[in-house]
């Protein structure tokens, strides 16, 4: 090894052999901030403890693609969370029908599931879908409507908190027999349901290959993954960075605020001390942090010489696509625009043709018309589906041109100076600048409107679980995601592209 470890790296690797060696140390935490080497850190571990066996968990393909290229063979394996857990089901002989798994069911078709005899019913039916999504992202190990008011509390769940007994328990009922339709492999699995299936069989505990666990992006974690995480028989090492925790929709939990020791990682070598103060100046602003990011980046004229346009809201990168067509200016977006456009061109072919080819969305022709569609995505207020609604509306056949052009761009081979991204897409990439569109909200708005005084009484609302002061956590760190994929430059509130 040629390098030199900063003295916040080197502790860290000290006190992995004080943790292997105490029998009452069995995890330890690296909070470690945007750009501050988490990855270079885990792989020094797995290199330098050499003779011990490292399992890499994390969230995210594209970490999990980068740490298996990059990480020792010989002694580490990494896995997303969903693949550690289907690869050792199937190990240990269960075989849902994993070649149709799928991420959720839409409440249409749970009420021809599951037989419910309303079949306008559509409220019941996301209702048993919440309860569903709760349950399988809790530490419960039943389905009872205390225990899932409880959780969705915890989750801050709003249609659990705002449903009534009735319909809770009715819920209730429904997403058991939901459950004894996935095990009994009547349905195709969900992500969700195996995933919470290898936690309550506790199959983790039987998985004795390995010394030590490395759980990236440990941040965004949730009950049924620290389970997994603790049920292993190894050390654990968790990793992440809390500010970054942006997808408190799907429960999550932090695994760093339960390691028996916490380290923290504050040295940048990838954005300049301009970027580093503004992240600072949010996370002291608004989080109350005290830990500072000190860069020791140095100012160079590129890297890549990229601007990439980050968008709150798929609604305005598409209209940012729209406007760069206008004016013949090369872009590309950094994952595939069909994610971007799919549902809205769902809805449109279904509108306009009375058809739908994307098999994600085969579930609409089983409404009388379009009108009755309109009605269940009002009565359901599916978040996907509203947005999709707004743009079909907006642009009408366009979009069909739009998502053409943009699928062009994003196959090309060309070089491009310009890349669009939403910001919940960009986390884990950088770029030389970075330009965020007008779409993000007025932070200090929100807490002045919420009559919030001041950061400490924000983190302490949000850590009893208050819905108004977790939703402007989230936004903050999305903010924060989004000025830390910076280099060198940070634009804010654009309306386009020059």
């Amino acid at each position: 090894m040629n390098y030199t470890l900063t003295d916040e790296q080197q502790a860290i690797s000290d006190f992995v052999l004080v943790m292997l060696m105490s029998p009452s140390i069995s995890s330890m935490a690296i909070k470690a901030f945007a750009g501050c080497g988490k990855s270079f850190i885990l792989k020094h571990i797995a290199i330098f403890y050499k003779d011990k066996r490292f399992l890499g968990l994390a969230f995210g393909n594209k970490i999990v693609a980068e740490n298996r290229a990059a990480f020792p063979k010989r002694n580490s394996k990494w896995f997303t969370v969903h693949v550690f857990a289907r690869t050792y089901l199937q190990k240990f002989g269960v075989n849902f029908d994993f070649a149709n798994q799928r991420s959720s069911y839409k409440a249409l078709e749970l009420i021809e599931i599951l037989n419910i005899k309303d079949s306008g019913d559509y409220i019941l039916a996301e209702s048993i879908s919440e309860v569903f999504k709760v349950y399988s992202q809790s530490s419960l190990k039943e389905i009872t409507p205390e225990g899932i008011r409880k959780a969705g509390k915890s989750q801050k769940n709003e249609k659990i908190i705002s449903i009534n007994d009735a319909y809770l328990g009715a819920a209730c009922k429904y997403a058991i027999r939901l459950w004894e339709k996935f095990e009994k492999s009547e349905i195709a699995p969900t992500f969700d349901f195996y995933l919470k299936y290898f936690e309550v069989k506790r199959f983790a505990e039987r998985i004795t290959e390995f010394d030590i666990l490395e759980l990236d992006e440990a941040q965004d974690s949730n009950a049924v993954t620290m389970s997994i995480a603790t049920q292993l028989p190894t050390k654990n090492i968790y990793v992440g960075d809390d500010h970054q925790g942006i997808f408190a929709f799907r429960g999550t939990i932090s695994a760093m605020n339960y390691a028996d020791k916490v380290f923290y990682l504050s040295t940048t070598f990838r954005y300049i001390p301009k970027i580093a103060a503004y992240a600072n100046t949010i996370l002291s602003t608004y989080k109350n942090e005290k830990v500072p990011i000190v860069s020791l980046a140095k100012e160079k004229a590129s890297v890549d010489g990229i601007t990439a346009y980050l968008s709150r809201n798929n609604s305005s990168m598409i209209s940012l696509i729209d406007d760069l067509m206008k004016k013949n200016i090369a872009f590309k977006t950094a994952k595939d625009p069909k994610e971007l456009f799919e549902a809205a061109i769902a809805l449109l072919e279904y509108r306009t043709e009375k058809k739908v080819t994307n098999q994600n969305f085969q579930y609409l022709k089983r409404f009388q018309d379009f009108e009755q569609a309109e009605e269940y995505i009002e009565e359901t207020n599916d978040n996907e589906l509203k947005t999709a609604l707004k743009m079909q509306k907006m642009y009408g056949k366009r979009l069909y041109i739009l998502l053409k052009v943009a699928k062009e761009h994003y196959r090309s081979k060309d070089p491009v100076k310009i890349v669009l991204s939403t910001a919940h897409s960009s986390k884990g990439l950088e770029w030389d600048k970075v330009e965020l569109l007008n779409d993000f909200p007025d932070i200090m708005k929100l807490i002045k409107d919420a009559k919030i005084k001041n950061s400490v009484e924000l983190m302490n609302r949000a850590n009893k679980n208050d819905l108004v002061a977790s939703n402007i956590i989230q936004e903050i760190n999305l903010f924060y995601v989004a000025v830390t994929r910076a280099r060198f430059s940070i634009d804010i509130g654009k309306e386009a592209a020059a």
